[in-house]
């Protein structure tokens, strides 16, 4: 079930086709079901990683590697015109921040 408000920022469109694009590439789980409040995917068995198991080099290679295949991927049709969002994400993001909280102590922080 996806977050509070979540859709002001994250494209949830995109993010289903993504995840089935990244699955025919063997990069993401099996998608079972999608509902407007939410995605059922398959379970991967893992940990979160910590400082000290992404510091370990067998771990470490293994995400390179990954993230290499993915970045590697070539770009569907609709997307090959489209530029990089890591700006335009990231100034969405600061966008949502209020100018200011009722709570002091939350505003103060």
């Amino acid at each position: 079930i996806y977050g509070n408000k979540t859709d002001l920022l994250i494209d949830r469109n995109a993010e289903k086709k993504n995840i089935v694009y990244l699955l025919q590439h063997k990069l993401a789980p099996e998608l079972y079901a999608t509902f407007q409040n939410g995605l059922v995917y398959e379970f991967v068995p893992g940990s979160t990683l910590k400082f000290e198991t992404v510091n370990d080099p067998k771990v470490w290679k293994l995400v390179a590697e990954n993230m290499a295949r993915m970045h590697k991927l070539p770009l569907t049709a609709d997307e090959s015109t489209k530029d990089p969002m890591l700006l335009t994400k990231t100034l969405k993001f600061l966008d949502l921040i209020p100018e200011k909280f009722s709570d002091p102590l939350k505003h103060e922080r």
